[in-house]
C-alpha cells in the first residue's frame, strides 16, 4: 500500500516495484540510541519489471531533508533489483528516480508503505510487524 499518489509516468515507463527489508535478523532488527529511541538499518529496493531490467540507466534514492546525506545511489544486484541503505528511528517520505534511455521518471513512497511491500510475500513475524509499526508512529 502506497499511501501517497502513484505517478502514472512512472507507472507506465518503469514498471516495478519499491520495497525495503530490515537489514538485521530477527530478533536483533534495532539499535536503541542513548535516549532510548529504536534505531533501524533498512535496505530500500526498486525492483523492476523482468522486461525493464536492461533499460535501466540509474536508480536514485532522496532522503527526507532531515538527513545530511540524502542522495544513495542503488547498486545494481545480480537479480536485476537496485538497493541502497539507510539508517532511521521513523517514518519518512523517499523519492526515488529511474533514469531510462535519458529520461527521468520519480516516484515517491513512506518508508513504512515500502517496508510493508518488502513483506508482503512473507508472514512477517511479530517482532518485525512491531518494528514497521513502531516506525509508522515516529
Amino acid at each position: 500500500m502506497n499511501r501517497l499518489p502513484v505517478n502514472k509516468r512512472f507507472q507506465e515507463h518503469v514498471r516495478g516495484a519499491l520495497q525495503a527489508r530490515f537489514r538485521c535478523n530477527d530478533p536483533e532488527i534495532y539499535t536503541e540510541n542513548e535516549d532510548g529511541a529504536k534505531r533501524y538499518i533498512i535496505d530500500l529496493f526498486f525492483v523492476p519489471d523482468s522486461g525493464r531490467a536492461d533499460k535501466i540507466q540509474d536508480v536514485i534514492f532522496y532522503l527526507d531533508e532531515a538527513f545530511i546525506d540524502r542522495v544513495r545511489l542503488g547498486q545494481k544486484n545480480r537479480d536485476g533489483s537496485y538497493e541502497a541503505v539507510v539508517e532511521s528511528n521513523g517514518d519518512f517520505v523517499i523519492t526515488v528516480e529511474v533514469l531510462i534511455d535519458g529520461k527521468s521518471y520519480t516516484q515517491q513512497m513512506w518508508l513504512a508503505d515500502m517496508l510493508e511491500a518488502g513483506y508482503a510475500d512473507t508472514i512477517p513475524s511479530k517482532s518485525i510487524q512491531d518494528a514497521i509499526r513502531n516506525i509508522r508512529e515516529n
